[in-house]
């Protein structure tokens, strides 16, 4: 086989295993050696269709890779709200634990036991009490892996397995469980469930855990950072 330029090796192989062909006269028309030539550009011209599906494997095994792949990518970002009724004015604190924050009500004095409602439709996974730690605790899926949590509570209106709507009361503001400091604020996490549990870690620094967005914004992208925002989780018309 005569060497060929500008394909790969794999492509190579592939066109030299292809089987021999019979031996052919020498034709008058092509001269002296032309059906050795007309074997070789006929070579050619199969490692060159190879060669063209390469590129498009390759960019195919590319964007599967970008997007993480079927079932185990994750599904685009829900729209997702502050957590309290249309209206409700907050302050966001991400203190020394961001991305999580802390979120207190505007004015100061009346975050306690102000309504806490679903940021984004999803199916309730966790709703128990640990006063020992970190008080009344839900968590939320939201689907394609986007999990939602909520700390310290000063009381729980949803029970697991419960499907809420956007806007649907969970439960309201406190201070329960030792880890409050005996503050009330609603310590709230974003995650994305990377290991596929079926859950998201919360509570300390972990790799699921996300810079929230809210309305569009994003919020707690370091720490000591301080922001405030009106809530639009407002029904819809």
């Amino acid at each position: 086989m005569q060497p060929t330029e500008n394909v790969s090796e794999g492509a190579a192989e592939l066109a030299a295993a292809a089987p021999p062909q019979a031996a052919e006269p020498r034709s008058r028309r092509f001269g002296r050696g032309g059906t050795r030539r007309s074997r070789r550009w006929l070579r050619l011209a199969i490692v060159g269709l190879i060669a063209s599906f390469i590129p498009a494997l390759v960019g195919a095994g590319a964007a599967q890779a970008a997007t993480g792949g079927g079932v185990a990518g994750k599904a685009s970002r829900p729209a997702f709200q502050l957590p309290f009724a249309c209206g409700t004015q907050v302050r966001l604190e991400s203190f020394g634990h961001a991305p999580a924050v802390d979120i207190f009500r505007v004015p100061t004095k009346a975050t306690e036991n102000t309504v806490v409602v679903a940021p984004a439709a999803g199916t309730v996974t966790q709703s128990y009490s640990n006063p020992r730690g970190a008080g009344n605790i839900i968590q939320i899926n939201h689907g394609g892996r986007w999990f939602t949590t909520y700390i310290h509570l000063r009381s729980r209106a949803v029970r697991v397995g419960q499907h809420v709507a956007a806007g649907t009361v969970i439960g309201r503001v406190g201070h329960t469980g030792v880890t409050s400091n005996g503050v009330s604020h609603l310590h709230f996490e974003m995650a994305i469930d990377r290991n596929g549990d079926g859950r998201a870690d919360w509570g300390v620094p972990n790799k699921e855990r996300v810079t929230p967005v809210f309305n569009g914004v994003t919020y707690a992208t370091r720490n000591s950072q301080t922001a405030r925002a009106v809530s639009h989780n407002c029904p819809r018309r």
